[in-house]
């Protein structure tokens, strides 16, 4: 008898986890957001080797190109203005910015280039420092250089004020002060090195390799443009210590580094400008500007989610962005060439380009119904309560089980069994909601609270045969597991309405354009909404009195 309770109790356990893991339906995509969405998605810089090759790589490149070329002696005399406009260009961005980031860093690389030329006055050979503090200055520099790019971008961003600019100023000046100490002919060995060896030592290469690795992780985590113009700037410096430390091919270097840090900061920039940062795709600017370059032959939708302030308000602004987010991320992989913007709030648009409207319907009622069928989950730091879910299922099957074990000994003891297993199944699910988040199914038509089998069962009567023959010990109750997958999974419905227009003779203009799009989308509202409507040929004013009957039916 023990064995087959105990088989009995393991297959209940099963059947349980089973249920609860295929609680959303199979055929919906899942979207789990268990961390934050990153502020740009790819979308941002369209494709990825743009935003690696330009503008650092094309800047640093060039810059090699005319320092190894004949043509270098003939503009080696205007280099000191180069060297001169870039900083000073870089240090009035950084500040009209109001980046602390670039700012100190062009100011490292000001630094730098003034100590090593100083400590290398009088020693250089072949355009190399080999002896004494020059040769010291060129190794702290390779090292401090790359390492306070890092310790700049881990440190947070505060603009231009005391609080931000005081730690940062307190470092260079220890940096400084140590920097000069070393590099004093006391503390700097005559000849450490032979003539053979390299300008920077090989374990100081390291500095240069954290330093693009941690850069390139960063632009993969936040896909800001900012990243990858660290990385040239890195190379950059790279170039002018290890092979040309003094000289004019230095001041190239230097100034082509400071250069690429400024280009970057302009480049992230204009992504703030003409992109959303919540959603990463393109914003309201964006979209008028693409109004002006449109042909004659194009389809503009204009796309709002259906109930979404009564979702806003009810789940809160941070589901909400999750929903935008969501949203925006289908928009996006809408076929016909289409590029979506959002506009602003829940309201977004597609521009198709020598499209018609009736071709772009097809795309558009495909993307309503992705939209439809897809599955949002709000997940969150980890899977702990879900776990803690399983477990609690677990513990009330063994005491469902043993209950009927011993049911045969008295009725007395099986109520008063029966009472705490209630209790502990009603109170777990309260303390589990704090901590699961919230999942969402966008199904169905409109904003509405999908029932599960245990509303259904709460609101059907009682089965008296139901107590008198519980189910067998190998199958759970299923009033207690669709319970706790409710409270782990409270299904939504989410749609889309949406609007195209072309132009045609009564509207030729793209604002006219959108303004029949805005009409459509009122139609599709009136019309239950979660439908794709395209622009009738009816004129674009509407009656108060006709829109207000709309709105009542």
């Amino acid at each position: 008898m023990t064995s087959k309770k105990d088989e009995q109790r393991r297959t209940g356990k099963t059947t349980t986890a089973r249920r609860l893991r295929s609680s959303s339906p199979a055929c919906a995509r899942n979207i789990t957001a268990s961390r934050p969405r990153l502020p740009y998605s790819e979308e941002v810089n369209g494709r990825p080797w743009k935003a690696w090759l330009v503008p650092g790589g094309l800047l640093l490149a060039l810059a090699a190109t005319l320092v190894s070329s004949s043509v270098f002696v003939q503009i080696a005399p205007s280099l000191t203005f180069y060297y001169v406009a870039v900083f000073a260009a870089g240090l009035l961005l950084a500040w009209r910015f109001n980046s602390s980031r670039v700012l100190f860093s062009v100011l490292v690389l000001l630094l730098a280039h003034r100590a090593v030329e100083f400590f290398s006055n009088g020693q250089v050979q072949a355009g190399q420092v080999l002896t004494g503090p020059g040769r010291t200055a060129v190794a702290l520099a390779a090292l401090l250089v790359p390492m306070n790019f890092v310790v700049f971008a881990s440190m947070r961003e505060r603009g231009l004020i005391v609080a931000g600019i005081a730690p940062r100023f307190g470092l260079l000046f220890l940096e400084s002060v140590v920097f000069a100490v070393l590099c004093r002919p006391e503390n700097s060995p005559a000849n450490p090195y032979h003539s053979a060896a390299t300008a920077i030592p090989l374990w100081i290469l390291l500095s240069f390799v954290v330093a693009i690795a941690v850069f390139v992780r960063r632009f993969f985590q936040t896909r800001k443009p900012i990243e990858p113009g660290f990385v040239w700037s890195v190379a950059a410096v790279f170039l002018w210590l290890q092979f040309a430390p003094v000289g004019k091919m230095s001041d190239a270097y230097v100034a082509t580094a400071a250069l690429i840090l400024a280009a970057s900061l302009i480049e992230t920039s204009y992504v703030l400008a003409y992109h959303d940062e919540l959603t990463g795709i393109r914003g309201r600017r964006a979209f008028n500007e693409s109004l002006l370059s449109l042909d004659q032959q194009y389809a503009i939708a204009i796309v709002d989610i259906d109930h979404f302030k009564k979702f806003n308000d009810t789940y809160g602004h941070d589901v909400g962005d999750q929903v935008l987010c969501m949203v925006a991320g289908r928009l996006s992989q809408v076929a016909g060439d289409g590029q979506a913007f959002r506009c602003g709030g829940e309201e977004f648009a597609i521009v198709f380009r020598n499209t018609s409207a009736k071709e772009a319907f097809e795309h558009l009622d495909a993307l309503r119904q992705i939209i439809e069928n897809s599955t949002f989950q709000v997940r969150g730091s980890d899977r702990r309560a879900e776990r803690k879910v399983e477990q609690s299922v677990e513990r009330s099957v063994e005491r469902s089980a043993e209950s009927r074990s011993d049911r045969r000994a008295g009725p007395g003891e099986s109520d008063r069994r029966k009472s705490t297993t209630k209790k502990t199944a009603a109170a777990s699910p309260n303390r589990l909601r704090k901590n699961v988040g919230v999942d969402f199914v966008l199904r169905g038509r409109g904003f509405s609270r999908a029932k599960s089998r245990a509303d259904l069962a709460a609101e059907a009567p009682p089965s008296k045969q139901g107590n008198l023959f519980p189910q067998p010990p190998s199958q759970p109750p299923d009033h207690l597991s669709d319970r706790l997958s409710d409270r782990l999974s409270d299904r939504l419905s989410l749609t889309v309405s949406i609007g195209v227009a072309e132009p045609s003779t009564r509207y030729r203009q793209p604002e006219q354009v959108i303004q029949a799009a805005d009409q459509a989308l009122y139609r599709a509202k009136n019309k239950g909404r979660n439908r794709v409507e395209l622009a009738s040929t009816a004129p674009l004013r509407i009656a108060e009195s006709k829109r207000a009957k709309a709105s009542r039916l």
